[in-house]
This record gives C-alpha cells, structure tokens and sequence, in this order.
C-alpha cells in the first residue's frame, strides 16, 4: 500500500512538472509523456491489476482456509481428513506468502525501473 502511495505521488508530481507544454511522442500506441496512452498511464493500469490480482488472491485464500477449518472440524478424529485439512491450511498460507512477495518485487521493480 506504501509503494503505490509512494508511486502515484511521485506520478502526480511529475506530471505537474513537465505538464508545461511537453508534447508526448508515441510510437506503436505507447506514448512517451502525460496524458491518455501516455507511458505513464500503462504503469497505473498495471499498478491497479497487479492490486486487483492480490485482492482476489487473498479472497481465494480467506475460502480456502475456511473450507480447510470446516473439514478440520468435521474430521471427527480422522487422520486422513485431518492431514487434508492441515495441507490446505499450509498450501494456501505458502500460495498467499509467494503473492504476496512477488507484488512487493513487482512494486519495488516499477517503482525504481521504470520511474
């Protein structure tokens, strides 16, 4: 959340600075400079996909542990559903933790790469 606070303030200054009359040069439907189909403008959308991926990421994984937590329930002490269960459990923790980091990698790459 601090990376695209961090991101679109550092847009929006930009795009005060050299709004001045900076003319965008565009070649193959991406243009250099600011405004629509501007460069700047496809590092926005990916900012906003890549938050939209992560949302619906940690959504899948909130049902997954809730399917898992209601088989661990329903085990009734046995061990084959118990150890389904508890692999749920790890394998959606795991999945979360790899989304999780690899937005903070994508972010961080965005935001010194290509601002």
């Amino acid at each position: 959340m601090i990376l695209i606070d961090n991101t679109k303030s550092r847009l929006e200054k930009k795009i005060r600075e050299f709004s001045t009359g900076l003319s965008a040069s565009c070649w193959m439907g991406v243009c250099i400079g600011y405004g629509p189909g501007s460069l700047d403008d496809v590092i926005v959308k990916i900012q906003v996909a890549i938050g939209w991926f992560t949302g619906f990421s940690a959504l899948v994984a909130v049902i997954l542990l809730v399917y898992a937590g209601y088989n661990f329930i329903l085990a009734g002490g046995d061990p084959d559903k118990i150890t389904k269960a508890t692999n749920i459990i790890t394998n959606t923790v795991i999945g979360l933790v790899i989304v999780f980091i690899s937005r903070m990698i994508l972010l961080y790459i965005i935001d010194t790469v290509l601002i």
